[in-house]
């Protein structure tokens, strides 16, 4: 077995970064995996590379079951040829029994921010995307596809935290807050990693 050395702890496992859109997933996998030189892969990366879709037009084009069951498939896929590397999971990933399973073959971190600190990040990742991502359209603004709804985006990600907060909660090796300076959640996960 691929052993890895992090700190005077050998890893074993993958590591999955869970955690609310916005909460740093990616750009805190991306740093954690040069910090220790380990590969690192982001679920909407690996539906793209697989399917020629990105996340958010297979939800559409083929429902949120169809896309649950490809991001099911590209995380245990990955799980299978990577045994230690770090996987920035989508959002709502832990909606999936299935990947409620196989996370259970990984350290799962919880990334965890205040929905200001995610509405914040949404609102910039919304105006530099151009569009709002069609899926979490809640239907309540007629504009809310159109112009960036910041009551509407409030309202869903409140939603979306209420109930996918239990799934992260219960799925997870450890809780880490995300919203500090990336050199401080990498010392704090690094750290907690020692008595996993």
């Amino acid at each position: 077995m691929t052993r890895m050395q992090i700190g005077i702890k050998q890893i074993v496992k993958p590591i999955a970064l869970v955690g609310m859109p916005c909460v740093g997933k990616s750009f805190i996998g991306k740093h954690l995996a040069l910090h220790y030189k380990i590969p690192f892969y982001d679920s909407d990366n690996l539906i793209l590379q697989k399917y020629k879709q990105s996340s958010a037009e297979l939800f559409k084009t083929s429902g949120e079951q169809a896309f649950r069951k490809a991001e099911a498939r590209v995380i245990a896929e990955t799980f299978q040829t990577q045994q230690v590397c770090i996987l920035a999971t989508g959002g709502g990933s832990l909606e999936s029994k299935e990947v409620q399973t196989i996370l259970k073959n990984a350290i799962v971190v919880y990334l965890k921010a205040d929905l200001s600190v995610i509405l914040k990040r949404h609102r910039k990742r919304a105006q530099l995307r151009g569009s709002f991502p069609e899926y979490f359209g809640c239907g309540s603004c007629e504009n809310f596809l159109e112009e960036y709804c910041e009551t509407c985006a409030y309202s869903i990600l409140e939603r979306l935290e209420q109930k996918r907060s239990p799934l992260y909660e219960t799925a997870c090796s450890l809780t880490i807050l995300s919203s500090q300076p990336i050199d401080n959640v990498i010392n704090a996960i690094t750290q907690a990693l020692e008595t996993v």
